[in-house]
C-alpha cells in the first residue's frame, strides 16, 4: 500500500479495526498521488477489510500496478470472455464482476476444444483482477462422474497477471445434454467462503458432417481439407462417414462437389 498497509495476521486473537467515517461537518480524508510498486496505490490491506463508509474516503491519482486505489487479498474466481483476456491492460478496474450470474456456454462440440471459453480471473473484493498473481494454480473438475460419456481432459493450470486459461481443454458427453464443471483452488483458502466456481456447458447434436461415435463425441468426416481419398456426410442421421465417390471432391464434413466434367 502506498498510503496504509493494513494487516491482522492473528485476528483470531486480536479485534483488528480500520474505519474510515465523516459527518456533515467533516471532510473525507483525501488519498492522493501515492503510489506503490505492486499492489494498492493508497490502501492495501489483508486478513481483515477494512471499514470504508460511504463518502468518507475520496482518490486522487494514485497509482499501482495492480488497485490504483485499494488492493486486497483474491475474493472470488470469474468467468471472464476471450475479448477481456486481449484487453487485459485496458479494462476499468470497476468492473462489476462480482455480481455476474453463473457462466454458461452453449453449443458445445462433444469431443470439441473449448479453448476460447475458458479464461477465470482471480478477484479481490472490489471485482478487480488480481494481475500480480502468476503463482496461483486452478483445475477443473466434473461434478457428475457417473455419466461414462462425459470425460474432461485437462490438467491444473497456473495463473498469469490473475488469468487462468485452459488453452487445450477438451469436453465430451451426450450430444444435447448439459453438464455442471466446478473450477477449484486453494488460493482462496484464507477465507471462511466457498471458493470453487460452477458453471454449465450446453452440447449441441452433432450437425451435418459429423458423426455420433461410440462415445458420444461429434467426429467431422474427412476432417479438413481438399483429397479425393476424404469421407463426407450429408445426413444428420447417418451411423458412419461416406466414401468421396468418383467425380466428386470431398473437403471434410458436408462439403463436397463435382470434378470438372462431372454432374451433380
Amino acid at each position: 500500500g502506498g498510503a496504509i498497509n493494513y494487516e491482522c495476521p492473528n485476528h483470531g486473537d486480536f479485534k483488528c479495526e480500520l474505519t474510515f467515517e465523516t459527518s456533515s461537518q467533516q471532510e473525507s480524508s483525501l488519498f492522493r498521488e501515492n503510489s506503490a510498486k505492486i499492489a494498492g496505490g493508497a490502501i492495501y490491506w489483508s486478513d481483515i477489510e477494512p471499514t470504508i463508509k460511504t463518502n468518507a474516503v475520496t482518490y486522487d491519482n494514485n497509482t499501482s500496478y495492480y488497485g490504483s486505489d485499494v488492493a486486497a487479498i483474491p475474493y472470488t474466481m470469474v468467468y471472464v470472455t476471450n475479448s477481456e483476456v486481449k484487453q487485459i491492460d485496458d479494462l476499468p478496474a470497476a468492473i462489476d464482476r462480482l455480481s455476474s450470474k453463473t457462466p454458461v456456454i452453449t453449443s458445445a462440440k462433444s469431443g470439441g476444444d473449448l479453448s476460447n471459453h475458458l479464461y477465470f480471473a482471480i478477484v479481490d473484493s472490489y471485482g478487480q483482477i488480481i494481475t500480480t498473481d502468476s503463482t496461483s494454480t486452478a483445475s477443473l473438475i466434473l461434478t457428475n462422474t457417473q455419466n461414462p460419456y462425459t470425460k474432461i481432459s485437462t490438467n491444473a493450470r497456473t495463473a498469469k497477471n490473475g488469468i487462468f486459461d485452459f488453452e487445450g481443454t477438451h469436453l465430451s458427453a451426450v450430444p444435447g445434454s448439459t453438464i455442471e464443471l466446478r473450477l477449484v483452488t486453494e488460493t482462496i483458502d484464507l477465507l471462511d467462503k466457498e471458493a470453487d466456481l460452477s458453471f454449465f456447458v450446453q452440447f449441441r447434436m452433432c450437425l451435418q458432417g459429423e458423426i455420433e461415435m461410440v462415445d458420444k463425441t461429434c467426429y467431422l468426416c474427412g476432417g479438413q481439407g481438399a483429397g479425393t481419398s476424404r469421407q463426407y456426410s450429408l445426413s444428420v442421421t447417418d451411423s458412419q462417414c461416406q466414401e468421396c465417390p468418383d467425380g466428386a471432391y470431398c473437403w471434410g464434413g458436408s462439403n463436397i462437389g463435382p470434378r470438372k466434367g462431372f454432374w451433380r
